[in-house]
């Protein structure tokens, strides 16, 4: 992402989504469902844990959504991870 990017307002650019969920059918009915709105790109979707926090590192998206419950690992834990790698995102559990 080059810094005209980064500093553009959102009306101008697409919001980028990332979905982190054990299910994948869950990712995948969720991906639809946000995809369907205008100007909304799920850049990308994760199992918890490791793999949702070098996921949001290499992608930068804007909002995370992230299933609270979660086999073996806490979705606020991975939030908080998530955060401290990407301040400037927003996180939806």
């Amino acid at each position: 992402m080059t810094l005209t990017q980064k500093t553009r307002p959102l009306v101008d650019r697409k919001l980028r989504i990332l979905i982190v969920d054990d299910h994948e059918v869950a990712r995948r009915g969720l991906r639809t469902r946000l995809q369907a709105e205008r100007g909304w790109d799920v850049c990308g979707e994760a199992q918890p844990g490791d793999e949702a926090i070098d996921k949001a590192r290499n992608l930068r998206p804007d909002v995370v959504v992230i299933e609270t419950h979660l086999p073996g690992v806490d979705g606020t834990h991975v939030a908080r991870q998530i955060l401290s790698k990407i301040p400037r995102a927003e996180v939806l559990l």
